[in-house]
């Protein structure tokens, strides 16, 4: 499988590597407690809207954001500052992109992983 460049950014996932001290049980962990939490996290921020809670829309966006920039899903981090700007008027519509766009990063992020760091775990 080979990642979308606009998708994923292979090179902090290689950053991420190098800073867990190249373990890549470790690497694979994080990923995968990534993908994991993902519908959790995407099930807070569509609470935090219905309830109109621009604080907790801000909160849960920058924490979808840090995770995603960390573990190199681009595309969803890219989003989730996008919808910053908006948090205050945020639609269905722009929560349901984010949504696709979160579950495109967490398989093409977790079959990057398997594939490009399976030999090593």
């Amino acid at each position: 499988m080979s990642a979308s460049t606009d998708t994923l950014d292979v090179q902090a996932l290689a950053r991420l590597h190098v800073d867990l001290g190249c373990d890549t049980r470790a690497l694979r962990r994080f990923v995968d407690d990534f993908v994991t939490l993902w519908p959790t996290r995407k099930a807070r921020l569509v609470a935090a809207v219905d309830a109109h809670d621009t604080d907790e829309v801000t909160v849960v966006l920058l924490s979808i954001g840090s995770t995603s920039t960390m573990a190199g899903a681009a595309a969803l981090a890219e989003s989730c500052v996008e919808l910053l700007r908006e948090a205050e008027n945020l639609s269905g519509t722009k929560l349901v992109r984010l949504a696709a766009t979160g579950d495109t990063c967490c398989r093409e992020l977790r079959g990057y992983v398997e594939e490009r760091y399976a030999a090593a775990s």
